[in-house]
């Protein structure tokens, strides 16, 4: 058993070392699947492309899944790997090839999220949304799919839908009855270039244009050709050229009516008309353009270039030069006009003639841009989306202390944790890592206990759990074990990596012993969210090492320990003499003193309880253990002193003992914590820095140990503070963890 604890203590060691040698891995960093149709040309691949990018520069680790294309090649550039799956395809052979493929990419890459852009890869990822293993799915809505069956009834919208306009978010409320607030409007994004276009030069006037050369844009398409050329007509002496991009079903019949509108003109009156074909680089086209005609995403990309945009739909609506008098309209349908409220020749004729109207018209195209469709602000919105639907899906909250081991103290810790977090959140699942298994002695009724050495248990309650909350005793230490120090600090790492919100509650900081002690502590403390600290000296500390740790002092406050809140339970019966006072102590054992000096220990604790006792006519001692370690110097104590010696009490029968006694005698920090919230005082002995810190906090008289330990902890006992003025200060420590009741609010809310 001890080689098989050392191992584990070996590899949380190991992992807490690499975590401090390399803080990147603190960052919640978002495993994140994206999958869509294909990645070939056209603006929702583009979207695509662009999202990944930026996730991935943010930090996000970032993989995708289509049935390939032109720009899957620019992903694995880009360092996004990218798996060819069969999506594109409605048979029933592809669409179990992509099932088996979505699945078993979010399993091996162990993905936070998935996001789907397109109705079949949203199907898929619908009938893989109950798997074991398959994250949660936010899917992308680029277009207004049609809700008519056999497909409508089977589009699937995951957790949320972000839709790319306002126009299209209120269009699928209304069609598909999707709820307004499981929809997000998230603009297509565009990375804005540093400098704007330079234009053609050299006397020519060049126009641009980027779509699917398709049935539904041939419209558009034919308009434009028909348009330059009127404008040759009317302006014979100027260098024209339009450069049509975009490849499709249509593309052959475009070609043949360009073709033959150049046959009927001319020798003079014949613009040059290109096919650029599907490309991936448009930079080169905007680069070189001075005009640019056309909609939705290639429209944004032109704005952003800095080039004028006359928004002209596939369709062949005409919606004029974007300026800021339709801007705003534009925006609300995603730079799409619905109605020719503008005559595409006059919009290209103003532009050619009038150079500082169009120099105008590109400034405001790319501060629009700039404003409404930066990559860097469409990517932060969409990984807040994806935070918040992961933290939907895992409503679980997971206490880490050192709990299961039969310790009252900290078994009234978690109770009272407990019993708040199932108040406040009913809905949470509660984990508590936790020393044994399922059967643990002292975990509360409703939480389940997770083995604190298993990686594996540990690392799926975390999955589960949005909040992760370090409470109870003096975790951040090394004076009795720098062992302990390290799993705390491993472990509050590993929640952060699972994207975890951290929280430290009710704590004790120190005493720490060396410069890696404090760096270690100090990296814990700098990244929590929240940390409320028992005591001042506590606090004091956590500023400190914060300071040089980059933490922030508003997140640290002044907190209590959580078994404050501890409820009185009826003791056993006949455990206390019938009719008789009595003072209850609680003693433990010295570590590093040795049984003899144990012994010792306990006989002077004895004496100064018993001469105490003597000054109370009819009073007894009552010996109480907080941990099964303790029966050896409290069943020294009762002997030496008379007294009776009771065990395995719970910490609301500790209560009521404490309540019904003269007083307490306490080295357990616990027990004195118990006795002054059941209004009764008690004399502490600080072995620890903590029972001292508490007793300085609560008034109570505090007792050194060592030699002469019975004569000062008897004239100690004589400053016991009055039971009124101890139920004051116990009150205004109670009043502190209102503070960490606002922090859990606030986190696990994600406010």
């Amino acid at each position: 058993m001890w080689t098989f604890r050392r191992f584990y203590c070996i590899i949380y060691e190991a992992g807490a070392l690499r975590a401090a040698r390399n803080p990147a891995r603190e960052a919640r960093a978002l495993n994140i699947l994206i999958c869509t149709t294909r990645m070939g040309i056209g603006g929702a691949e583009t979207h695509v492309l662009t999202l990944a990018r930026e996730l991935k520069r943010l930090g996000h680790r970032v993989e995708a899944a289509s049935s390939g294309g032109i720009l899957a090649r620019k992903l694995k550039e880009s360092g996004i790997p990218h798996t060819v799956l069969p999506l594109d395809r409605r048979d029933p052979v592809s669409v179990s090839v992509s099932r088996r493929g979505l699945l078993r990419l979010a399993r091996m890459m162990r993905a936070d999220i998935v996001h789907a852009h397109g109705r079949i890869p949203a199907f898929i990822c619908g009938t893989l949304s109950h798997r074991a293993g398959f994250p949660p799915c936010v899917t992308t809505a680029h277009g207004f799919y049609d809700p008519v069956p056999p497909a409508g009834p089977l589009t699937f919208w995951g957790k949320r839908t972000v839709a790319v306009s306002e126009e299209l978010a209120g269009w699928l409320a209304g069609n598909y009855r999707l709820k307004s607030g499981s929809i997000d409007v998230i603009k297509n994004g565009v990375e804005i270039p540093e400098q704007m276009a330079a234009g053609h030069g050299g006397g020519m006037f060049s126009v641009a244009a980027a779509m699917r050369l398709d049935r539904d844009n041939e419209k558009a398409a034919v308009l434009l050709i028909d348009a330059v050329f009127d404008l040759k007509n009317t302006h014979p002496g100027k260098d024209i050229r339009l450069t049509l991009a975009g490849c499709g079903d249509a593309e052959g019949d475009i070609r043949k009516h360009a073709l033959a509108r150049s046959l009927a003109a001319a020798r003079g009156m014949r613009p040059d008309i290109a096919f650029a074909g599907g490309t991936a680089e448009t930079g080169m086209l905007l680069r070189e353009a001075d005009v640019f005609a056309g909609s939705s995403r290639s429209a944004v990309e032109a704005a952003a270039a800095g080039l004028p945009v006359i928004l002209l739909s596939g369709s062949g609506d005409c919606g004029g030069i974007l300026c800021e008098e339709n801007a705003g309209e534009a925006e609300r349908s995603n730079l799409i006009p619905r109605a020719s409220g503008a005559s595409l020749l006059s919009s290209l004729s103003l532009l050619l003639e009038d150079g500082e109207a169009r120099k105008a018209a590109g400034e405001f195209a790319r501060r629009l841009a700039k404003e409404h469709h930066d990559i860097k602000d469409t990517a932060a919105r969409t990984v807040r989306v994806y935070r918040r639907v992961a933290d939907e899906c895992r409503p679980g909250i997971l206490l880490c202390g050192y709990f299961g081991a039969r310790n009252a103290g900290d078994d009234a810790t978690l109770a009272a944790a407990a019993e708040h977090l199932r108040e406040s959140f009913p809905a949470a699942e509660i984990f508590a890592v936790a020393r044994g298994g399922k059967k643990t002695a002292g975990i509360p009724c409703g939480v389940v206990p997770v083995r604190r050495l298993s990686p594996f248990a540990v690392r799926d309650a975390m999955k589960k759990s949005r909040l992760f909350v370090l409470c109870g005793g003096s975790l951040l230490q090394n004076r009795t074990s720098t062992r302990s120090l390290v799993y705390y600090s491993w472990l509050f790492g590993a929640a952060g990596r699972y994207g975890c919100r951290r929280m430290i509650r009710g704590g004790g900081l120190g005493p720490l012993d060396g410069e890696r002690a404090k760096k270690t502590a100090a990296k814990i403390v700098a990244s929590a969210d929240a940390a409320g600290f028992r005591d001042r000296e506590s606090l004091a500390l956590a500023e400190e090492l914060s300071g040089t740790a980059g933490g922030e002092k508003d997140r640290f406050y002044l907190s209590a320990d959580a078994a404050l809140l501890t409820r009185p339970e009826p003791l056993p019966e006949g455990a206390l003499p019938a009719g008789e006072a009595y003072i209850a102590v609680s003693a433990r054992e010295l570590t590093g003193a040795g049984r003899r000096g144990n012994l010792e220990f306990a006989e002077e604790i004895a004496a100064a309880v018993s001469e105490t006792a003597r000054g109370r006519p009819g009073c007894t001692t009552v010996w109480f253990t907080m941990s099964p370690e303790d029966r050896g110097v409290c069943a020294a104590g009762a002997a030496a002193s008379g007294g009776v010696l009771l065990e395995g009490l719970t910490p609301g029968q500790i209560m009521t003992l404490a309540a019904g006694a003269e007083a307490v005698a306490a080295v357990r920090l616990h027990a004195a914590l118990l006795a002054a919230a059941a209004g009764t005082p008690a004399v502490c002995v600080s072995y620890d820095p903590k029972v001292s810190s508490f007793a300085k906090e609560a008034g109570l008289p505090c007792a050194e140990p060592g030699p002469g330990l019975a004569r000062r902890l008897a004239a100690a006992a004589r400053d016991l503070p009055p039971r009124a003025s101890l139920r004051e200060r116990t009150a205004a420590l109670s009043l502190r963890l209102s503070a960490d009741l606002e922090a859990e609010e606030r986190l696990y809310r994600m406010e």
